[in-house]
């Protein structure tokens, strides 16, 4: 891609990268004219993106709902989630998607865990005993987390590995 102004090399590498220095000799603070025109150049740009991928992940999510429909899952209402949860059938069952999907290259996870997370030191200072909570510690140990950063089309690919998975 050609560019050929400063303002067209800000927003080009403002598109690509999370930061960007300005590598130009200031004598003095830049004015505050020239700073608004940095703003409008690459924050609003970033948040224009911002509901882009706000919606994209709402979509994936979407697409897991449905390619996973009939799993225990928590209800999702079409959010556009940080991670896609649902509830494997056991424990090893868990182990098994998250391992597989993370040799097929699928960011599968395992948050919630432990019980009390992020795990203190000392459990008893919340009153809490390993058995104490039984339906928490068995959600804890079956919950697996999907990634909501692919395209739906690609959450659908990895729901159907899920579903094979699971079935084997």
């Amino acid at each position: 891609k050609e560019v050929k102004s400063a303002e067209a090399r800000l927003r080009f590498y403002a598109e690509r990268f999370s930061t960007v220095e300005v590598d130009s000799t200031y004598y003095r603070l830049p004015d505050e004219t020239m700073v608004s025109r940095w703003v409008e150049r690459t924050v609003l740009d970033a948040l224009a993106w911002s509901g882009h991928e706000q919606a994209r992940r709402a979509a994936t999510s979407a697409v897991y709902a449905r390619e996973l429909a009939g799993l225990d899952m928590p209800a999702v209402d079409g959010a556009p989630l940080v991670r896609f949860p649902f509830y494997a059938p056991d424990p090893a069952a868990a182990e098994r998607v998250v391992e597989t999907l993370r040799v097929e290259g699928v960011l599968a996870g395992r948050w919630y865990r432990p019980a009390l997370f992020p795990g203190p030191t000392d459990p008893a200072l919340y009153r809490y005993a390993p058995g104490s909570l039984p339906i928490t510690e068995d959600l804890v140990e079956r919950v697996v987390n999907l990634p909501t950063t692919v395209s739906p089309r690609e959450a659908a690919r990895v729901a159907r590995r899920v579903r094979e998975l699971l079935e084997a």
